[in-house]
């Protein structure tokens, strides 16, 4: 009898311990704060066969790059809070209470667990908005672009832009390029940012001051209609082919790279960098280009349409830099349509 006994003990608690070797179950997401393509790149384990390896720069396999509207103040317990989850904090947009966050994706359900994190978003692509053609040969350039537009009868009037700085969000600027480097007086670097420690909260999400550099062009380029200064590399192209506000100085941020590719997170970084006084560590553009987009289809193949509203992270904090700062912002409205739904974000803002 005492033998049964103590085997019938032995049972009970090899039961409860449960099969050797098996470990506590992971959490279930709260399904309710992912939107719908969050859900599906969480119920799919990653990003599968979409190169994100474009977007990112240094991707790490595994990891996924998401939004999280949180209440309060973004402070040291909320960041203390995240890193315990698993997740790291690229950036953080006070201004509409949003952290860009990089995590395992496993990590994502005790994210989503917080009581503070109120919402997670798939921190979407965008992309350049260019188009290529093909041409016999090129027509007398100096009679379109700026003349289609009536630039020069606004710099008869003296309107050069003189005294204005515009920002441009794109994949950067070339400050060797004879008609913009000279102009150039403020560059940042919104692709490479590694989470910091933990010391302050100011410490989290900076991008980096550094020499202007574009290395896809598409930046340089629009640059250069904005604000072109028609200096030229030789002495015969001097004044030929200047930008709408060729008086105007320059600020840039890179936020895409070599592909032409970007993090929302990324893009919206450099937008606050840029609108932000200078008294306040920003670049103080008086105007900020975003030639970028990302329509409601760009992620269908793999983590099915959502709708691009004004209510999206990128569209609220336009509005509210807008706001807070009487910046104006020039977004392009995408190459996609005529049909609904066809404006790119963040083009959908109201501001």
């Amino acid at each position: 009898m005492r033998r049964s006994v103590s085997l019938l003990a032995v049972l009970c608690v090899v039961l409860a311990l449960g099969p050797a070797g098996s470990s506590t179950a992971a959490p279930e997401p709260n399904w309710s704060k992912l939107s719908p393509s969050m859900a599906e790149l969480v119920t799919r384990g990653g990003y599968g066969e979409f190169p994100i390896d474009l977007v990112v720069r240094n991707y790490q396999p595994g990891t996924v790059f998401y939004l999280a509207k949180v209440s309060g103040s973004i402070d040291p317990a909320l960041l203390q809070a995240l890193s315990g989850a698993g997740a790291k904090v690229r950036f953080r947009f006070p201004e509409i209470g949003y952290v860009a966050l990089v995590s395992p994706v496993d990590a994502v359900a005790a994210v989503s667990l917080l009581p503070r994190v109120q919402r997670l978003e798939i921190d979407r692509v965008h992309d350049v908005q260019s188009i290529t053609t093909q041409v016999a040969q090129f027509g007398d350039q100096t009679k379109r672009g700026t003349s289609d537009i009536g630039a020069p009868a606004l710099w008869a009037a003296g309107i050069t832009g003189s005294r204005v700085t515009v920002g441009v969000t794109d994949s950067g600027i070339d400050s060797t390029h004879p008609d913009i480097g000279y102009k150039l007086r403020g560059f940042v670097d919104c692709t490479a940012v590694v989470p910091s420690v933990i010391t302050s909260v100011e410490d989290v999400g900076t991008c980096t001051p550094t020499p202007g550099y574009d290395d896809n062009g598409h930046g340089t380029h629009v640059s250069g209609i904005a604000a072109g200064g028609a200096r030229g590399g030789l002495p015969t192209q001097a004044g030929l082919y200047p930008g709408v506000a060729p008086a105007a100085s320059l600020v840039g941020a890179k936020v895409c790279l070599a592909a032409g590719s970007c993090l929302n997170s990324s893009v919206m970084a450099g937008l606050r960098y840029l609108a932000t006084e200078t008294g306040e560590g920003g670049l103080g553009a008086d105007v900020v280009n975003v030639s970028l987009g990302s329509g409601r289809f760009y992620f269908a193949p793999l983590f099915g349409a959502e709708q691009v509203t004004n209510n999206d992270p990128e569209a609220q904090l336009v509005n509210e830099l807008a706001t807070r700062y009487n910046v104006v912002f020039t977004i392009s409205a995408g190459n996609s349509g005529p049909v609904l739904q066809s404006l790119g974000s963040p083009s959908v803002a109201s501001q």
